[in-house]
């Protein structure tokens, strides 16, 4: 989507002649809000949380260097591990054992639900 297309879509400079001078600089930083939306676009909207259960962070990212498996993070306390979608194995990283046995499992018994969220970012490449 465009930004002129944006703007129309969130009725932004509709009725400027209308509006007091405040009103028009509230629109004028708006206007400047969604274009820096459109240009972080693809930077932040491709990390998806999935849950956060027992002090532990799920979340599904765009394809990254190094594995390109399937694969969704769980963090805990500034440290993380990465866990397959495929067979539940971690792929690399480490958190607190028993944090890591219960995303271990989690992921393990969510499967369909962190597919799901994988699919939204990733394209199946035959």
């Amino acid at each position: 989507m465009d930004f002129e297309q944006m703007l129309k879509d969130r009725h932004i400079g509709e009725y400027l002649a209308q509006e007091s001078p405040e009103e028009r600089e509230i629109q004028r930083q708006l206007k400047s809000m969604i274009f820096w939306e459109m240009v972080f676009e693809g930077v932040f909207c491709c990390r998806d949380t999935v849950e956060r259960t027992h002090g532990i962070r799920f979340e599904i990212r765009p394809k990254e260097n190094g594995h390109n498996v399937p694969h969704c993070h769980a963090s805990y306390q500034g440290q993380e591990v990465s866990i397959s979608l495929v067979d539940g194995a971690v792929l690399e990283g480490n958190i607190p054992k028993q944090k890591q046995a219960f995303a271990e499992k989690w992921v393990k018994n969510n499967l369909p639900v962190l597919q799901a969220h994988w699919d939204k970012f990733h394209v199946l490449e035959v």
